[in-house]
């Protein structure tokens, strides 16, 4: 049974996440805001969720060149080829992103 507030577990370390927005939106130190992409309700459609996690294995920050989210800093490599971030709207992204 799901016991965290927010309905977001961690797997890797059991512990409750909560959904975000934004790097600031995350409270938890060490954290950064990420997509995931998969089957989380096992309704086998796959969905969308941003939630504060610890960072991927990767190093490239935002526009930084990759091949696999495993290269990315958010762990969110880009079908155009570069490091993303999540974001709401164009205001989100740093200087000179859409």
């Amino acid at each position: 049974m799901n016991r965290c507030h927010s309905g977001w577990c961690w797997v890797p370390s059991s512990s409750c996440t909560d959904t975000c927005q934004h790097d600031r939106d995350c409270q938890v130190s060490g954290t950064l805001c990420q997509l995931f992409i998969g089957d989380f309700n096992g309704d086998l459609v796959d969905e969308m969720v941003t939630v504060c996690a610890p960072p991927s294995n990767g190093s490239g920050a935002t526009g930084t060149p990759c091949t696999a989210n495993s290269q990315c800093l958010r762990g969110n490599c880009l079908s155009a080829g570069y490091c993303g971030d999540p974001c709401c709207r164009a205001t989100d992204c740093p200087s000179g992103y859409t």
